[in-house]
């Protein structure tokens, strides 16, 4: 799409339909195959995260997911973005391990366990099942139920996976 000539600049080549279209379909494989990575990268790791936080989690940790849900609810039947909050939801479930590790893990990790949760990728759809996936998460939290915990986590990523390819298929 762009041409670099050493000391004359950075041009946009001459392309045909075909060859945008091409490079466009290529973008987009290398995309979705970086999401299939990232997806694949939490499904190993935020399970386990949430069964060691069903087992530590204190009654202060409850309070502040317990608050956090109630604004991602606020905020989607408002209909602002939920985007923020949802990493919030998943950063506060690190937290409630107790384990400075695994947090650190998380704010290392951050940035591309964003790009699974990117604002563009945001849908009704996926909010509202992102909304009962994370009620599923608390409630195992709640009763310190660790295998309740991973599962409800292992399902909502998975939910969150099919829907997101779903929706960039154009489905």
């Amino acid at each position: 799409l762009l041409r670099s000539r050493p000391g004359a600049g950075t041009f946009i080549a001459a392309a045909s339909q075909e060859d945008l279209a091409t490079q466009l379909g290529e973008a987009f494989a290398r995309e979705r195959h970086r999401l299939e990575d990232i997806f694949e990268l939490r499904l190993l790791l935020e399970p386990q995260i949430a069964s060691l936080a069903a087992t530590r989690v204190s009654p202060q940790a409850l309070e502040r997911l317990e608050a956090l849900m109630d604004a991602y609810e606020t905020s989607l039947n408002d209909g602002r973005p939920v985007f923020e909050l949802d990493q919030r939801l998943h950063y506060a479930i690190a937290e409630a391990t107790g384990n400075h590790s695994i947090v650190r893990l998380m704010e290392q990790m951050h940035d591309v366990l964003s790009e699974s949760r990117d604002e563009a990728l945001q849908s009704p759809a996926r909010n509202h099942r992102a909304l009962e996936d994370h009620r599923a998460i608390l409630e195992a939290l709640r009763r310190r139920d660790a295998q309740a915990a991973g599962e409800a986590m292992t399902g909502h990523l998975e939910h969150t996976r099919e829907i997101v390819f779903t929706s960039k298929n154009g489905v």
